[in-house]
């Protein structure tokens, strides 16, 4: 029987279990049975993109000084030290309460979680828009990057759980890769908006002379010019950003319901394990921690390495535009990569290591060129200097979705919140540490790219190690009934 308009039903999935009746509801056919039959609702994916969004916003918002570090340190005056440490206050936030927003997700559900997500971003973004006068709007910032990177535990651990409350098995990899690249999607669109939301920029870098804004006098009236040109068009760039996360929190009061009526598949319909026993499990599996290894160590440091990107290439004679347009081309070409192995994950199931491995080696390799053209080793050549970042970005970030995935599986039934949080707490203390180490004065910038590489060489052989268990898997795709 067909469903009904109010609940459009994109597939139906009957679990055949003895001693079953089939009834007729507003969703479509249901199995009358103590469990429920699959269903999947086409409003899935008006959800996944607007859970997607609010993960967009928090990086957009959280990346907003690196690209800008030219124009903050004129209108602001800060330094380099400044910039990491706006930076750093999204890992800070994941290693203060990670736990906290888990329990949310897992206990409190989806719905709660992502409008006090939505709601962090939104208030950080708006912070920053109340004035652009120093010491006030340092004060400000350093408060909205603080409460933005509150956002950043339910926006970049929530993917798991959202893809296996709403999508059946055979698209979860591509739920949660389109979940996860939206958060990096955001975050690369900083390095582009303000090309053209602050044009100023241009004009008063080209003038040696322009002080910062707390300085009392400029050496020319085009210097006040350019100066108050480029601090209004930055407020407008906040402004613009500020009203996008309102909007997405918005929409998110409006309709953004903890699951479907009916489940997707079989472990969807099933109950997990308690929230403090489950934790309890996920410390002491072996697997979980290689794996968590092997991905937070290169993902963690490059996620960090990427924001202070401008200031690093500076030092070869790249501008801040040509570096946003370096981080923004990585965006897109990781934004292919990653649906494109998902989609490959989600059809060639249980060879998501061989994925995985695949794509650090290449990831590796292409770093290794990047490095041999930044200290001159290779001529300098812009189309392969583009090519060997954005490939080497691009296929460090690419199986991210692959890993919160197999992590689900292998520590099936603890709750997908934790442990997907858990992982991406893992992801976040070496970025922690990494750009602390950029806040210490006089630390050679050129030591930035090494620690990356050294990164991406150690996660191969720890990937290695890692035994494939896709428990979660085989009961979704076994038939049989599970208690």
């Amino acid at each position: 029987m067909m469903a009904e308009k109010t609940q459009p039903v994109d597939k139906l999935i009957l679990i055949p279990y003895e001693k079953s009746e089939l009834t007729t509801t507003t969703s479509g056919l249901q199995h009358k049975s103590k469990e429920a039959v699959c269903v999947t609702y086409k409003r899935r994916w008006y959800l996944v993109v607007l859970f997607g969004l609010v993960g967009g916003s928090q990086g957009l918002i959280w990346n907003t000084w690196g690209p800008l570090y030219l124009s903050a340190n004129i209108v602001y005056g800060w330094t380099e030290a400044d910039i990491a440490l706006m930076t750093n206050y999204g890992p800070i936030d994941f290693v203060l309460s990670a736990f906290i927003f888990s329990w949310i997700l897992d206990v409190k559900g989806l719905r709660m979680a992502s409008l006090i997500t939505s709601g962090f971003v939104t208030m950080g973004a708006g912070l920053r828009c109340v004035t652009s006068s120093p010491p006030m709007a340092t004060w400000l910032v350093h408060l909205g990057q603080f409460l933005n990177g509150f956002g950043g535990i339910v926006a970049m651990g929530g993917s798991a759980l959202m893809s296996s409350v709403w999508f059946p098995v055979e698209q979860r990899s591509t739920a949660t890769a389109l979940i996860s690249i939206t958060n990096s999607f955001g975050a690369s669109l900083s390095f582009i908006l303000p090309q053209y939301i602050v044009p100023s920029l241009t004009a008063v870098t080209a003038s040696p002379n322009v002080p910062h804004k707390d300085t009392e006098k400029a050496s020319s009236p085009k210097d006040i010019e350019n100066l108050e040109n480029l601090t209004a068009e930055m407020m407008t760039l906040m402004w613009y950003e500020f009203y996008f996360c309102g909007a997405l929190f918005c929409l998110l009061l409006l309709y953004f319901p903890n699951k479907p009526p009916s489940p997707p598949s079989i472990t969807a319909s099933l109950d997990r394990i308690d929230y403090r026993e489950g934790l309890t499990q996920l410390l002491k599996n072996k697997m979980f921690w290689i794996l968590g290894l092997a991905y937070s160590v290169p993902c963690g440091v490059l996620a960090c390495w990427q924001t202070v990107f401008a200031i690093n290439v500076g030092t070869i004679g790249v501008s801040q535009n040509e570096a946003g347009m370096l981080g923004f081309w990585g965006a897109i070409v990781q934004l292919i990569m990653t649906i494109i192995i998902s989609i490959l994950a989600d059809r060639f199931k249980r060879t998501m290591k061989a994925f995985v491995i695949t794509s650090y080696t290449v990831a590796t390799l292409m770093f290794v060129i990047f490095m041999c053209i930044y200290v001159g080793v290779i001529p300098y050549s812009t189309w392969l200097f583009y090519v060997s970042y954005i490939i080497s970005n691009s296929a460090t970030f690419a199986p991210t979705a692959l890993f919160y995935e197999m992590a689900c599986d292998s520590t099936y039934p603890v709750p997908e919140g934790l442990t997907s949080t858990t992982l991406t707490l893992l992801m976040n203390i070496p970025g922690l540490i990494f750009l602390f180490i950029l806040m210490i004065p006089g630390f050679p910038t050129s030591l930035m790219n090494w620690i990356v590489l050294v990164c991406m060489l150690f996660s191969i052989p720890v990937m290695l190690l890692f035994e494939e268990n896709y428990t979660r898997l085989e009961i979704d795709t076994s038939g049989d009934k599970h208690k």
